[in-house]
């Protein structure tokens, strides 16, 4: 059994790295094999939405096909980030873009648990972290298991709370039994979405939805807070994700025949060029 972990901190053991590897070390106490990339160490190309990968395989020469083998290889995934201007930094973003070229091959991840663990320097400024991350790892047919957000300023700084480093463990502990089969389901709050665990919500004209997994919410207050519940829709079933990746090939063969008639409209941007460059 081995647990991969991908961790998109600068901060070699600052607070993001010490909660996976305090969430590793409970897995590999229950006889997983652990093993830590860390993202900000890899030349990862952006993705130009080329869509070759969609056919064949991504043309980008860099760490990324390295990367999609070792999701391969591993039977679970826990992803560490700290926050950025409410969301997850640069490199894990470019990390999410460069693996969709794994789409064709979501057997490889179909089904097998992960874990988010995020890190902020202080409540109301990491909105965006966590969802950014589960948007992820549904897209990509994982299955997610356990999720904890920590607070701490500076480098080291969650050592000092207890129930954080508890929270880790915990994490890590049923990130392990999930990858050995056990029945591990992801623990929700009543505020959140029931069928992914993201605790936004999109206000549409008819109601209201998951930003990440599209399911159709009902939001009911009591003197206990707000309740939701799911009344259908959602994107990340196994089918709706193959449907598609054909709805995505289908728009490459429908462009080709459209191309003629859009390259005659493009002609006149292609002509105005005021591109600023550095000297």
């Amino acid at each position: 059994m081995k647990v991969l972990a991908l961790v998109a901190s600068h901060r070699r053991d600052g607070n993001t790295e010490i909660l996976v590897k305090e969430a590793l070390m409970r897995a590999e106490e229950l006889g997983a094999s652990c093993e830590i990339i860390r993202l900000t160490e890899l030349k990862l190309a952006p993705c130009k939405a080329c869509y070759a990968c969609l056919f064949t395989e991504c043309k980008l020469e860099d760490d990324g096909e390295w990367l999609i083998g070792k999701l391969k290889e591993a039977d679970a995934l826990l992803i560490g980030t700290p926050t950025y201007l409410l969301t997850v930094p640069g490199q894990l973003k470019l990390f999410f873009d460069r693996i969709l070229s794994i789409y064709p091959r979501l057997s490889w991840t179909m089904g097998k648990p992960a874990a988010a663990i995020a890190t902020a320097g202080i409540p109301g400024w990491e909105a965006l972290v966590l969802p950014s991350v589960l948007a992820f790892l549904y897209g990509v047919g994982y299955r997610v298991v356990g999720k904890l957000l920590a607070y701490g300023r500076g480098p080291g700084e969650v050592l000092l709370d207890s129930r954080y480093m508890e929270e880790a463990r915990r994490l890590g502990e049923k990130l392990a039994k999930a990858a050995m089969g056990e029945e591990v389901e992801l623990e929700k709050e009543s505020w959140e979405c029931p069928v992914c665990g993201c605790s936004l919500v999109k206000l549409t004209q008819n109601g209201a939805e998951c930003p990440v997994c599209g399911s159709e919410l009902r939001l009911e207050l009591s003197d206990r807070g707000y309740r939701v519940s799911c009344t259908g829709g959602g994107r990340f079933s196994e089918e709706k994700l193959a449907e598609h990746l054909e709805w995505l090939r289908g728009t490459v063969v429908e462009y080709m025949e459209l191309r003629e008639r859009i390259e005659e409209l493009r002609a006149r941007y292609r002509s105005y060029t005021p591109y600023a460059k550095p000297r």
